[in-house]
């Protein structure tokens, strides 16, 4: 049932503070396909759960300059290694 998976999706992304990314790969769905669940379907069904994702997506947005700041230290660090 997509209800049903919409849900779980959501309590799932919630529960592990999860990015879209992670959430997309631990159901095995493309991103774009959790995005379209979580922001188009899910208001629909839960708004309090709703609220939350969008709590942790505004989260998620703001740290993301941080994240790949720390992804592109490492890409360097790595290769530096290698050499």
């Amino acid at each position: 049932n997509n209800c049903q998976l919409v849900l779980e999706i959501a309590i799932y992304h919630t529960q592990n503070h999860s990015t879209i990314r992670k959430t997309a790969q631990k159901f095995n769905l493309s991103k774009s396909c959790v995005h379209n669940y979580l922001k188009k379907e899910l208001p629909k069904l839960n708004k309090e759960l709703f609220f939350k994702v969008e709590t942790l997506s505004q989260i998620n947005f703001k740290n993301k300059h941080y994240k790949g700041g720390i992804a592109t230290r490492k890409k360097y660090k790595d290769q530096n290694r290698s050499l």
